[in-house]
């Protein structure tokens, strides 16, 4: 009987103290020991788990009291319970996963955070927030924790003490065209009664009873350079002497366009450059442009221009190939001119090549230029031109860009060499070569090619402009 005294008694002490909040185990932390705890003492058991006697008690109180005892301080305890709070559950929901496009040259930040339940306050003081160290941060990643860089440590990356935590990366070379995903984790921390820094360390007391998980991508995208064919783009071009020819050339980075909002970018493409291509060019030059040529007052002419025009932006150029033929650069096979548009870092290019020829047996008159002066630098006598150009009313009156024929055009026949046609069409070795530049003294000429004559037109009978023979006196 004593025993059972002891037992009974102890039984009563363990759940009138838990239903205090006065025993040493701290119920409310470890709920699975507490809830073990108050299921044995709504059953009647101890402690220990035994079973509790119905035998009478040997002390003062008779069994009706100590009944009506051991059901009151079962109830305290589960009324307790309720009051106590809650920790088991759902208390946030993850949020949707993010997709960011971004490029070269950008810094996207990205902020994530999830919802909170319950009428939970933002911030909540018990969440945490930190990056999974399973998947990790990219190159140039980094985390912001309350406005500041959280540095990654020896031990890892670092802990968040807020639930708002910022993903920003900046992207490296290496990295275009590839995509990053990174995990976040959220904990909430019971028995955690004071939050930490900004940047904090894994919280030192407490435990975690849920944790959520988002994720954040990154997608570096590549550039798509492309030239645009215009619609009234001509499949070659004509150039003339002392006329300024131009072609209109346009290109744009054609790849994704991004959100401005979320990439971390001021412009929604990349950025394009076009510039002269040697690759492909002809004749080849160092800088893919036609050769200028001495002019005879001194200095280079004819050199390529290549300038920005109306509607041109950083991400679709469109620019304008300007070119002012001189002497010596007209020829009988056209000019190749090529032209690459590539992003400004350079990771992606696309070339496009025109063809312009520099049109033989023409001229475009300048300020100043009548007949007579054109007539001097061919090495040829006035009349001849005037008589090549009927439709020029005033020889010493020419307007700016009239269009002077200063030849005839002759296909080279088989057989054909210089000396035979000097004498075929009664000219001069300089004044041949004068007209045809791309022409050199003594060269074998090809069966097909092209060249400006100027055969005179006094004391000599020409049959279609061509085969001549003098007059008899």
């Amino acid at each position: 009987k004593v025993a059972e005294r002891k037992r009974t008694k102890g039984r009563r002490t363990f759940c009138q103290k838990h239903a205090m909040g006065t025993t040493s185990q701290n119920w409310w932390a470890f709920d699975d020991a507490a809830s073990r705890h108050r299921r044995r003492c709504r059953s009647g058991k101890g402690a220990d788990g035994m079973v509790a006697t119905t035998r009478p008690s040997a002390s003062r109180r008779g069994p009706v009291k100590q009944a009506a005892l051991a059901q009151m301080t079962c109830a305290v305890l589960a009324v307790y319970a309720l009051a106590a709070p809650v920790v088991r559950g759902s208390y946030m929901h993850a949020p949707e996963a993010k997709h960011v496009r971004t490029m070269l040259g950008c810094t996207p930040r990205v902020l994530m955070y999830p919802t909170m339940l319950d009428g939970f306050s933002d911030p909540h003081p018990l969440v945490f927030s930190r990056v999974d160290e399973n998947l990790g941060l990219p190159r140039n990643g980094k985390q912001i924790c309350g406005g500041g860089y959280i540095p990654v440590s020896g031990t890892g990356l670092q802990v968040c003490g807020s639930r708002n935590l910022t993903i920003e990366m900046t992207p490296e070379k290496a990295q275009v065209g590839h995509s990053f995903t990174m995990g976040i984790v959220w904990e909430y921390a019971a028995n955690t009664l004071t939050r930490p820094g900004a940047m904090v360390g894994t919280p030192a007391t407490g435990s975690v009873v849920q944790n959520v998980t988002g994720s954040v991508t990154i997608e570096v995208i590549s550039p798509v350079p492309v030239f645009v064919t215009l619609h009234d783009e001509p499949s070659s071009y004509v150039f003339n002497l002392g006329c300024m020819g131009t072609a209109k050339l346009m290109a744009r980075d054609e790849s994704v366009a991004l959100d401005l909002a979320s990439s971390g970018c001021a412009n929604s493409n990349y950025a394009i450059e076009i510039r002269a291509e040697a690759e492909g060019s002809y004749p080849t030059s160092v800088t893919g442009m036609p050769q200028g040529v001495m002019l005879p007052g001194g200095g280079l002419g004819g050199v390529p221009l290549l300038v920005a025009v109306e509607g041109d932006t950083p991400s679709s150029r469109v620019m304008e190939f300007r070119w002012e033929p001189e002497r010596g650069q007209q020829r009988s096979t056209p000019y190749r001119v090529c032209f690459s548009a590539a992003d400004v870092y350079g990771l992606a290019h696309v070339i496009k090549c025109i063809t312009v020829k520099v049109q033989k047996c023409m001229y475009c008159a300048r300020e100043g230029d009548t007949i007579a002066s054109i007539a001097s630098q061919y090495d040829t006598d006035w009349l001849h031109l005037y008589t090549t150009n009927p439709l020029v009313t005033n020889p010493d009156a020419l307007p700016v860009g009239t269009r002077i024929n200063t030849g005839v055009f002759y296909e080279v026949r088989k057989g054909d060499y210089l000396e035979l046609l000097y004498d075929r069409f009664f000219v001069e070795e300089s004044q041949l070569l004068a007209l045809n530049p791309d022409v050199g003294k003594g060269q074998e000429l090809v069966e097909g090619e092209e060249l400006c004559v100027l055969p005179p037109v006094c004391n000599v009978a020409c049959k279609h402009g061509l085969d001549c023979t003098p007059l008899q006196a």
